[in-house]
């Protein structure tokens, strides 16, 4: 695909071209896949709601952010069960010592927007001693990329 939209912005940078000359490109481009002779245009172009055919994501990155997020927020939960904030940290989860930094930013973001959503939707915020665990373990606060100080 990637070869495609190459050729694709070549061929008509700073032009209008309509989705007859897209198809037709498209078809050209693509000649040799059988695949693509099938295309029901129609249905892609003047039928409401998504294509026909919906594509399929490898979702293992924003599943482990999600799954971190998750534990992050159990961990939470325990805390604030304890009722007394002094207290020696007394949870069942382990804090997880995940590598972050082999993660992109994008995948701590998507972490970090994880338990947001999760803490918005549950009107419940972060203790602060999670907060506080989670800059031990991972060291936001000291990092220069403005997403994840954010």
């Amino acid at each position: 695909f990637e070869d495609f939209f190459k050729a694709y912005l070549k061929m008509y940078a700073h032009k209008t071209l309509t989705s007859d000359d897209f198809r037709a490109f498209f078809v050209s481009h693509f000649q040799d896949d059988t695949t693509i002779q099938d295309m029901d245009w129609d249905a892609w172009y003047h039928q409401p709601g998504m294509p026909p055919e919906e594509p399929t994501f490898d979702r293992s990155l924003a599943e482990a952010s999600e799954t971190l997020a998750k534990t992050w927020l159990t961990i939470d939960g325990e805390e604030q069960h304890e009722g007394d904030s002094s207290a020696p940290r007394a949870t069942t989860t382990s804090i997880p010592t995940s590598d972050l930094t082999k993660w992109s930013s994008a995948q701590i973001v998507a972490f970090l927007d994880a338990i947001k959503l999760a803490t918005i939707s549950n009107n419940k915020p972060l203790s602060l001693k999670t907060i506080q665990s989670m800059n031990e373990t991972y060291n936001f606060s000291s990092t220069k990329n403005s997403e994840i100080l954010y």
